[in-house]
């Protein structure tokens, strides 16, 4: 009876070890993967696609390594999955072809630590594609260069080319920690935010180059929000929002924003606006410092109807800048000054 005890605890052991499984003694079942190379992770990403719905799974990364970018969900379709991928000290990850490194589909929820991506100068998309919910805790995304569509200007295709994420439609963006920072994109350097939401609670956002708008972060869709509670977004570049391009709801409640080339906030005229979205600006609280720009740019030239689409709302710490006006909202081309049809609060 003790042999078959003994037998039995270590066919259980071995099983535990095969497929990964660990039981936590209180919560939820969790499937514990330990990955240190390529081949571990397409192993696990083909695990957990398999594995079906209602399941918690945890990515343990051991080493670095360098992987192939994919054009596939990572997860496939499974629903009310969550993932955590993290490691006990930083690791590093290096994409070495075009392609994703993660691609989260809707009804998927990924936790983001100590890990950092390495991208590519040829891209043709985003190291990271969120439909479901991505939450960054601490890591980077980094060195992701997008050039699909590079020749285009306001074609459709340039609005899937943000060089470190992509936030689609459902989609939610939580940046808690970490940095994206040295990506290049057509509309966002670092973050397109295409139906979707980003959330900063902290981290970085800098050193990032769009080919048109957002060098920072776009929000180029028809129904998008981003919320700012904290962090720092500078040193990034554009030709219309160095910092933050708004199309669709951004509400600044603490943070800075500084020294973005194209200015640090900017809001183009309404026959611009991605998608027939409405722009709102409201700013409760953070610091805005430009540089040669504007801090904040609302830009109301060839239309009549842009004055309805745009709100200032600076109650807390005003927007404040090195050079240049705090708010500077550009005229109509019929000549008319848009200061005084603007309710703008808080202006130095």
């Amino acid at each position: 009876m003790k042999k078959f005890n003994f037998i039995w605890v270590l066919v259980s052991f071995f099983m535990v070890a095969l497929t990964g499984c660990v039981e936590k003694t209180t919560g939820p079942f969790w499937h514990i993967h330990r990955v240190s190379n390529e081949v571990e992770w397409i192993q696990t990403l083909e695990e957990i696609r398999s594995s079906g719905d209602n399941k918690n799974h945890t990515i343990n990364i051991v080493s670095d390594f360098q992987v192939q970018g994919s054009g596939i969900r990572s997860f496939g379709n499974v629903n009310n999955l969550v993932v955590k991928i993290t490691a006990e000290q930083p690791k590093n990850i290096f994409l070495t072809s075009q392609g994703s490194f993660l691609n989260i589909g809707q009804s998927q929820k990924v936790d983001f630590e100590k890990i950092n991506i390495f991208g590519i100068e040829d891209n043709t998309t985003s190291l990271i594609s969120v439909s479901g919910d991505f939450n960054m805790i601490s890591g980077s995304i980094q060195g992701n260069t997008n050039i699909y569509n590079s020749a285009g200007w306001y074609e459709i295709g340039l609005l899937l080319s943000a060089g470190g994420v992509i936030v689609g439609s459902n989609g939610t963006f939580t940046m808690q920690g970490g940095s994206i920072h040295g990506n290049t994109g057509g509309y966002g350097g670092g973050i397109d935010v295409v139906d979707g939401s980003l959330i900063m609670h902290g981290g970085t956002i800098y050193g990032n180059t769009a080919r048109r708008d957002g060098g920072g972060v776009s929000m180029s869709g028809r129904n998008n929000s981003f919320t700012m509670y904290s962090g720092s977004i500078y040193e990034n570049t554009a030709v219309h929002g160095g910092g933050v391009f708004v199309s669709g709801e951004f509400q600044m409640k603490g943070g800075t924003i500084s020294s973005n080339i194209g200015g640090g906030i900017y809001s183009p005229p309404l026959g611009a606006q991605m998608m027939g979205s409405v722009a709102v600006i409201t700013m409760s609280g953070g610091t805005v410092y430009g540089t040669y720009e504007s801090g904040v740019t609302l830009d109301l030239a060839n239309t009549n109807y842009a004055l309805r689409s745009y709100e200032i709302l600076t109650s807390g710490r005003i927007p404040i800048i090195k050079y240049g006006d705090g708010i500077n909202v550009l005229p109509h081309t019929d000549g008319h000054e848009g200061y005084t049809e603007h309710t703008i609060f808080g202006r130095p």
